[in-house]
């Protein structure tokens, strides 16, 4: 009826329906012979896959007539129940599990897409005679719609209600593995996003269904999982960057973007999939191998080389568990991963000519892992481990500073401008490590001696050398900082080693000694004043300290300090007489200062062991000497230095030593006074020399200009000192002589000093044209002369007090009466003093005279 009612009438719309309702109503039919004529069990499934065949068949007629799609979904759920009908019948005849129906309906919607797919490319091409086309659209619609409700359904049913691994899970991973290629396939050919999205996701989840199965049946760890999924991850980069390199297709790159998003997504669950079992084991090992080649192979496809750290972390870890699953110990890991660290800078050097882009991160790495190698020998403390893994450490860091000067590619990183980047940072590595190392070796032999210090300081010194010999490769000198700086810091770690270690006997002054002279090489080399300041004192003390430990005795070795403060002068007017612009007076302050700091420091030593050891004249002697060898270094720095209170200390340290020596020689009898009083002649006279030098005509011209300034600079010390003795010798021989000592032989000394001192100041009135000078001496003579008059004259018995006027009488006399006398050839500013006196003296003797 619907056929006529289509092709003999007008209603084709109405006829259609017909049609329509007819097929329809097969399967109800069917269903209502199924109730009302009593069929058995047995015969159902037989039953039902007629029904299926006869619905089949009539859809697909009934399409071909109508020519309506409609049909065709009705075809595609016909071919469904047959498949059901298929497996019940097998299940009633062979004893298949009825849990494989999602999987016979997976296979047909299969079948359907491929044959959608087929009638898609004949677009509407009739095969014989039949418009197949129409069946193209239903049959693609159903496929996917199959599979996308049957693997979610399925994978809920059998986590839900299933706990044995039986027909339902392998139904449910053949779904998953044919829904995620039927997925792919589909975003193919249909030019689909969505599916591809799909098939992203399908496809892991395939790999963990039948790993599960797998896992189940041969005993292994849930571990195992990651291996599955790190080799599918392959699959999604390869196809990410053939697909992303289409730009062209808006679609195959999107499909691109998609298999590189779960890729990754893919990467990072595979990971930690892998960090949930730390026991470790094979499938550990084998899934961070796999996972680090796959980082390797993003690093080729993208060309992203800092992706090679992840691979190098990857490899990292699976050398770790390798190594704990043949049964090493924790302390034992560093020799694996520095053989990993020696691999990685092989495999740098192989890469760098080709592929210098690649070759920084797995050199980076590669020092990475032999730094991480000395963890498990420092923390707990293994001394031979720790030994071997920092010898690697040395190899590799001095091996990448030979090539970075080569300039092998990673070993030395240029910025944009082409310039070098961090040149020197191998060097580093290998010399901050040398120290600690050689530390290590004497630590390993047993108790810490004092080989130990001497060794470093040697050490220090070969650094140093090496860092100036390593300076000459390069223009900025950036290879000698970290060998010189280094060495630098290694002899001061020298000097406290030697402090700590061996306190007494000869090692601590000889490793001070050696470390300050590399000090004092490397400052004078560089023109590092802080290195000046640094060695100088350290010098010293190791200097003194070696004196002593050798037994010197306390006075020769303060002249032996002498000697060092003038050494340190003369090396420093040495020094300057060069005339580099580099030795400036600014440079050598630290090495003045220090010999400032240590006169000072002697001085007081000298006074304190010339108070504890009072009549000796051995220490007399030696102080005396001790003191002139600093008068002749300081006048030396006066003199170069041009600076006048450095001739000050000169003088008054040459007055200290001849003081001294004098001393040194004196009977005890009072002597001791007229030799100071010939000293502060000396000192006068020597001025006056001085002064008479400068215009002398014998001279030349040069040596006159030199005198000149020689007088200019001492004049004043010698004079201020000269008159300072002067009236140090009035008191010596007042007090010491006359009231302390009060004999007659040092009451003659003492008329001989102050006798000697009047004369000066006579002469000196003369020398200098200082009438007033002739006061002092005048007045001086009082003292003298009533001296002697208290000794009678030394022909006499002693006077009393009152007849001392007598005597001072007498003395007015001969004052007054030598004024007059000379009054011809003397001018009179200079016997008005005289005659002064002599008028002052004659009230005072007639008032001295009448208190008896």
């Amino acid at each position: 009826i619907g056929h006529y009612v289509r092709t003999r009438t007008a209603l084709q719309r109405s006829g259609i329906a017909l049609s329509a309702i007819a097929a329809l109503l097969i399967p109800v039919d069917f269903y209502t012979l199924y109730v009302n004529f009593d069929i058995s069990p047995e015969a159902t499934p037989t039953f039902w896959l007629v029904t299926s065949l006869v619905c089949l068949g009539a859809y697909l007629l009934t399409t071909f007539a109508i020519h309506s799609t409609f049909f065709g979904y009705l075809v595609g759920m016909a071919a469904g129940s047959t498949a059901l009908a298929v497996v019940e019948l097998g299940h009633q005849h062979l004893g298949l599990p009825t849990d494989w129906r999602s999987s016979a309906l997976t296979l047909t919607a299969v079948l359907l897409l491929a044959l959608a797919t087929r009638f898609r490319q004949q677009g509407q091409t009739p095969v014989t005679g039949r418009p197949f086309y129409l069946l193209a659209e239903p049959f693609r619609f159903l496929a996917l719609l199959t599979v996308g409700v049957l693997m979610p359904l399925t994978f809920g049913l059998r986590y839900l209600q299933r706990e044995s691994y039986d027909a339902l899970h392998y139904a449910v991973t053949l779904n998953w593995w044919v829904g995620g290629l039927l997925f792919g396939w589909g975003a193919v050919h249909y030019r689909s996003r969505s599916l591809g999205m799909l098939a992203a996701i399908a496809l892991p989840v395939s790999v963990f269904l039948a790993q599960a199965a797998l896992f189940e049946r041969f005993s292994l760890a849930s571990a195992w999982h990651a291996v599955g999924w790190s080799l599918l991850i392959p699959l999604y980069l390869i196809s990410a960057r053939r697909l992303l390199a289409r730009t062209d297709d808006p679609v195959l790159y999107g499909h691109g973007q998609t298999a590189l998003r779960w890729g990754s997504g893919l990467f990072l669950v595979a990971t930690l999939w892998t960090l949930s079992n730390l026991a470790g084991g094979p499938p550990v090992i084998l899934s961070y191998t796999l996972l680090a080649a796959n980082a390797v192979l993003a690093t080729v496809l993208w060309q992203k080389p800092r992706l090679l750290y992840g691979a190098s972390l990857l490899s990292f870890l699976a050398m770790t568990f390798l190594m704990l699953e043949i049964g090493l110990e924790y302390g034992q890991l560093g020799v694996g991963w520095a053989s990993l660290a020696l691999a990685h800078i092989a495999l740098a050097i192989s890469l760098g000519p080709r592929f210098p882009a690649l070759a920084l991160p797995v050199v980076f790495s590669g020092y990475a892992l032999a730094a991480l190698a000395l963890l498990p020998s420092l923390f707990p403390y293994h001394g031979l481990r720790l030994t071997y893994a920092l010898g690697n450490w040395l190899g590799l860091a001095a091996w990448g500073a030979r090539l970075a000067y080569l300039g092998q590619p990673g070993f030395l990183v240029r910025t944009v401008e082409g310039e070098e980047k961090a040149p020197a940072l191998f060097h580093w590595l290998t010399a901050l490590a040398l120290p600690i190392w050689v530390w290590l070796l004497f630590a390993n032999r047993g108790p810490l001696t004092g080989a130990l210090p001497l060794t470093l300081a040697a050490l220090a010194w070969a650094m140093v050398l090496l860092g100036y010999r390593l300076a000459l490769l390069r223009a900025n000198g950036a290879y000698r900082k970290p060998w010189y700086y280094t060495g630098i810091a290694l002899s001061l770690v020298a000097a406290l080693a030697a402090s700590l270690l061996v306190p007494d006997g000869k090692i601590l002054p000889l490793v001070l000694v050696a470390t300050s002279l590399l000090h004092g090489v490397a400052a004078f080399v560089g023109a590092n004043p802080f290195l000046l300041l640094l060695g100088s004192p350290m010098f010293a003390s190791g200097y003194v300290l070696l004196l002593y430990r050798l037994g010197l005795s306390p006075n020769p070795l303060n002249f032996a300090v002498a000697l060092l403060v003038a050494g340190y002068l003369s090396i420093g007017l040495w020094t300057e007489r060069q005339r580099a612009p580099r030795y400036t007076q600014e440079f050598l302050s630290p090495l003045y200062h220090c010999s400032h700091l240590i006169l000072f420091i002697l001085q007081f030593t000298l006074v304190g062991q010339l108070l504890g050891q009072q009549g000796s004249r051995n220490v007399w002697l030696w102080t005396g000497a001790s003191e002139g060898l600093l008068a002749i270094a300081y006048g030396f720095f006066a003199w170069g230095s041009y600076q006048r209170r450095w001739a000050h200390l000169s003088v008054w340290l040459a007055a200290a030593s001849a003081g001294l020596v004098g001393v040194a020689f004196s009977s005890g009898t009072g002597s001791a006074a007229a030799k100071g009083a010939l000293l502060a002649w000396a000192l006068i006279l020597g001025e006056r020399g001085l002064f008479r030098l400068r215009k002398e005509p014998r001279l030349t011209r040069r040596w006159q200009a030199g005198s000149r300034l020689l007088h200019a600079l001492y004049q004043q010390p010698l004079l201020v000192t000269g008159w300072t003795v002067s009236v140090g010798i009035i008191g010596m021989a007042l007090f010491r002589n006359v009231l302390l000592m009060g004999g007659r032989v040092p009451q003659l000394w003492a008329i001989v000093a102050l006798l000697i001192i009047a004369a000066l100041y006579a002469t000196a009135a003369w020398l200098y044209q200082r009438p007033r000078l002739v006061w002092l001496a005048a007045l001086l003579l009082f003292a003298p002369w009533t001296i002697l008059t208290n000794l009678g004259w030394l022909l006499f018995p002693a006077p009393t007090w009152s007849t001392l006027a007598i005597g001072w009488l007498f003395l007015a006399w001969l004052l007054y009466g030598t004024s007059r006398a000379l009054r011809q050839r003397v001018p009179a500013a200079y016997l008005a003093p005289v005659r002064s006196v002599a008028l002052g003296l004659l009230p005072f003797s007639l008032l001295w005279a009448f208190s008896d």
